[in-house]
């Protein structure tokens, strides 16, 4: 085979040094990539038939050390013996690239032969991961434990509840499923991995083994995500009245009593999981003890039951008396968001959100729009025209009197349908074309005072601050540091932009912080080009625990088209989710580990409680633990977050999430035992911290996340895999998929050297706060071939159908393809020359490439209107395997036209190619194996 580089110049010496045997040659190496994903042990059982639950159980993972590649969990241990050399991998046709494509890309694929590309580690959708999966939090069969956390499999309750024959995983040393599978969860004592995740769920014994394997040690908490309805409780958290006596908690730590606690003394005291300390048991809340020395009421409390439970908080949880918290909504009414559109369409939005079914989460409500001054727009009930409350002043602004500009917004709906069409009636297009009112011809903006003004509306109430901004703030408070910064011309006036040094934006947003105020900026950039110092505007969201929503090359020209249909569901989302205000929240940790550091929207305000102003079911906060102290391998450490907030109905709350995990000395234990998308979460959340923080350029944060990677799968193959030869690259099983995803991200837009400022601030504002779920789809996009699904049969496509997932390069933009990109919110569908109507016709229900495109701008794949119809219902194929591939979600679709510029943009998305932002996989994989090679030297 033909070697490259530094790899030809050692082969060739070596030949010369020791030449083959006559008349013969040396057999080929071995191939360079031993994949530990690769498949051990008996074949995996039939796959059920269509409609049937999938049955997968695993039994605890073995115990072992540093003798060779980590095998699957359940799977026998090879034999050292090495077999026979493999010969080369059959000759593959090599497909035809598309015109547009890199040629490079194939050509790197060519130069190291010696990878096999099928072998590479792929997110492929295996069939048994179609089929609905139940995971297990706790296993108590297995003996971890029964006697210690007080849950018995004897007990008819378990029975009733465990699901026998569907158990995916069973053991708590087993990660949960990813978060991108189908999977139903059963709380049997931990909480569900919706709400709590760990990178690793088998805990060093010491810093020193966590320290060897380089992961970092993390908990990803999302203390109010959504579940599922097939969940425990129907996916909802029980609810326990401790509004007169509180919540039973640890006198020492103050942990909240949990499924882990070991009761003794016949029930009267009880043994805290997490501190160790004794605690006596009150009197009101005491109960015998049964045979197995777990209470008689056990199933009756939901706290001793379930490892996620809230409790209705007394007066001692209470600051000032609960109520519920009031909404602004801030229109940006500049010349520039006015030509746009924008204006307009974002007061059709929140005319949708209200005139539509359901109740929404604010209480009161009030409108607000700025430009060159702040305008409070109100209506009395009975009043036929509203009323114009004018802040003058942007330099110091104040707030008017709130009890006359907050609205009901269940009761007065027909007056805020009536102020927002005097908005859109104020603001027309004739105004700012120079046509009508002249003051509007002006592009001023004092976005930063009309927020300060907003936020003094609510902040005896608390709530939420929605900004609408669609132009840079140039006038009032914070216009300053804009100017500032436009005119400085030195070399690292970028990095300065995505950390700013102004104080104004953080003085504001820290101020309202504190007076419980939430702000959520959603952003329109007209074009890519345009700036709207979304570095500075993200502090306000990143302060106050808000949301950022950011919309590039938004389309405000005519309503109904994808754009704007995009803008209502996201606003609808944010006002119907669960949400909370005046919250706290915080990690405890069993004796020996420590909470270090927090990283999420929040306001720092002491090292162990996180102060959220508001948090919502789409919030994530990362808590990063180290040792204190050597723990007890024969124990379990144990992990609870608590969350006291109050509810938008004015109810004072307090969720508790529960996790206890096995503790053990075997590094390769470790490594089995690791949860990628925890993993992602917390490499990725710290280097997004530290790019603004260090003024990192680019480069830097790139080459970071490398060596994060790096290290670990050189310890990996160090301590784990040392019978393997140091000519292989071995990758862990659970962390197979990691070099994929670090190519990735070293790939996306904002981490290239030539990029707007605002498009790298969007991210560090987007990712900062992340869902759980939303992190992998925003980093690999999905690669799907729609034209095979024309090829089906008709029993094939009668429910939900699953298409088949690509490798994500352009080696399948063939002529006769139909292909569908797939990132986390947008979709891009190519179509080849040589695709014939009759199959266009079946994916797309029309059969020209002009009907297509029409047919996708106006369609907003698993958008609900106001009466609750569902767009994209259409039966073609495409928006199927779309709702199928993004269940819940609102997905963008458009046309990618042959040698047009979004081809382009779809080709630099495809990861696995050699593009102008980095190498390819094949090359990366080369790349990170040559490191590796070198910490061996």
């Amino acid at each position: 085979s033909r070697l490259s580089g530094g790899q030809g110049r050692r082969a060739k010496r070596a030949t010369m040094a020791h030449p083959p045997p006559p008349g013969g040659s040396w057999p080929p190496p071995p191939p360079l990539y031993q994949g530990a994903h690769q498949q051990r042990g008996p074949p995996l059982p039939p796959a059920p038939a269509q409609g049937q639950q999938q049955v997968f159980r695993r039994p605890p993972p073995p115990q072992f050390g540093a003798a060779g590649p980590a095998p699957p969990f359940g799977a026998p241990r090879p034999a050292p013996a090495p077999g026979p050399p493999p010969g080369p991998a059959p000759a593959r046709p090599q497909a035809p690239l598309h015109p547009s494509a890199n040629p490079n890309a194939a050509n790197a694929r060519s130069a190291a032969p010696r990878i096999n590309p099928a072998q590479m580690p792929r997110p492929k959708q295996e069939p048994r991961a179609r089929q609905l999966q139940v995971f297990e939090t706790r296993n108590y069969n297995s003996g971890t434990g029964a006697g210690t956390n007080g849950l018995a499999a004897s007990e008819p309750q378990y029975d009733d509840r465990l699901m026998r024959g569907n158990i995916l995983s069973s053991s708590a040393s087993i990660p949960p499923p990813p978060t991108s599978s189908r999977f139903v969860v059963k709380d049997l004592g931990n909480c569900s991995p919706r709400f709590l995740r760990s990178t690793y769920y088998q805990v060093p014994v010491t810093k020193d083994v966590r320290r060897t394997c380089e992961m970092p040690f993390a908990v990803v908490c999302q203390p109010l995500a959504p579940g599922d309805p097939m969940d425990t409780n129907g996916g909802k958290v029980c609810v326990v009245d401790a509004s007169k006596e509180g919540p039973v908690r640890c006198s020492q730590c103050k942990a909240y009593v949990n499924p882990f606690v070991r009761w003794l003394d016949g029930g009267r005291r009880f043994q805290c999981n997490l501190c160790g300390s004794m605690n006596e048991c009150p009197p009101w809340y005491f109960c015998n003890l049964g045979p197995n020395g777990t209470r008689r009421d056990q199933y009756d409390r939901p706290e001793l039951q379930f490892g996620s439970v809230e409790y209705e908080a007394g007066e001692q949880y209470k600051v000032r008396p609960p109520q519920r918290p009031s909404c602004v909504f801030l229109i940006d009414c500049s010349a520039q968001a006015v030509e746009s559109g924008t204006t307009h369409r974002i007061c059709e939005a929140i005319l949708k959100v209200f005139e539509g079914e359901g109740e929404v989460a604010p209480g009161r409500v009030g409108i607000a729009t700025f430009g060159r001054t702040i305008e409070y727009i109100s209506m009395k009930p009975g009043q036929s025209c509203p009323q114009i409350t004018v802040v003058p002043d942007v330099e110091s602004p104040y707030a008017p009197v709130p009890s006359s500009l907050l609205l009901d917004a269940q009761r007065d709906r027909k007056e805020l349908s009536a102020i927002l069409r005097f908005v859109m009636q104020m603001h027309s297009f004739a105004g700012a074309t120079g046509k009508g009112q002249a003051a509007y011809r002006s592009q001023e903006s004092c976005a930063t005072a009309a927020i300060h003004s907003c936020g003094k509306v609510i902040e005896r109430t608390g709530g939420k601050v929605v900004a609408f901004v669609a132009s840079l703030t140039n006038l009032g408070e914070g216009s300053e540091e804009n100017g500032e910064l436009q005119t400085k011309k030195a070399e690292n006036s970028l990095v300065r932009m995505i950390w700013p040094k102004g104080d104004t934006y953080r003085k504001v947003a820290e101020e309202l912080a504190e007076s419980q105020v939430c702000v959520d900026v959603f952003c329109f950039n007209r074009t890519t080009s345009s700036h709207l110092d979304i570095a500075r505007l993200r502090l306000f969201p990143e302060c106050s625990g808000g949301s950022f929503v950011g919309y590039t090359e938004f389309d405000g020209s005519q309503s109904g088209n994808g754009d704007h249909k995009r803008l209502v569901h996201d606003l609808r989302h944010n006002l119907t989710r669960e949400q909370g205000h005046e919250a706290l929240l915080r990690v405890r940790a069993s004796a020996g580990l420590e909470v270090e550091e927090y990283r999420g929207n929040f306001l720092v305000r002491t090292s162990t409680d996180v102060d959220l102003a508001g948090v919502d079911a789409d919030k994530t906060v990362v808590a990063y633990v180290k040792h204190e102290e050597k723990l007890k391998e024969s124990q379990e450490c144990s992990f609870q977050c608590a969350l006291l907030y109050t509810t938008s109905r004015g109810q004072r709350r307090i969720r508790v999430h529960t996790l206890s995990l096995p503790v053990t000395s075997v590094l390769g234990s470790v490594y089995r035992s690791a949860d990628l998308d925890a993993q992602m979460h917390a490499i990725l959340r710290q280097e997004v911290h530290r790019f603004p923080l260090r003024k990192m350029q680019p480069l830097q944060v790139r080459e970071a996340a490398t060596a994060q990677c790096v290290n670990i799968l050189y310890a990996y193959r160090r301590y784990c895999a040392t019978a393997s030869s140091t000519g292989q690259l071995i990758l862990p099983e659970a962390l197979k998929l990691m070099p994929l995803y670090m190519l990735a991200f070293n790939k996306m837009k904002p981490l290239q050297q030539k990029c707007e400022p605002d498009v790298r601030a969007a991210l560090v504002a987007k990712v900062s706060a992340i869902p759980m779920q939303d992190l992998l789809p925003t980093l690999f996009p999905r690669l799907v071939a729609l034209h095979k699904l024309a090829n089906l049969p008709s029993d094939q496509l009668g429910g939900e159908i699953q298409p088949e997932l690509l490798s994500c390069s352009s080696e399948c933009m063939e002529d006769d393809a139909c292909l569908l990109l797939l990132e986390e919110s947008v979709g891009y569908v190519w179509v080849g020359l040589g695709v014939y109507p009759p199959v266009l016709e079946k994916l797309f229900g029309v059969s020209t490439f002009e009907m297509i495109q029409k047919k996708l701008d106006k369609t907003l794949v698993g958008y609900r209107d106001e009466q609750g119809e569902r767009d994209g219902d259409d039966p073609c194929l495409c928006f199927r395997a779309v709702a199928a591939l993004c269940p819940g979600k609102c997905v963008r679709l458009k046309f990618v036209a042959r040698g047009s510029m979004a081809e382009t943009k779809m080709l630099a998305k495809l990861i696995e190619d050699r593009t102008q932002n980095g190498m390819s996989y094949v090359e990366y994989l080369c790349h990170i194996h040559r490191k590796i090679q070198n910490k061996f030297l």
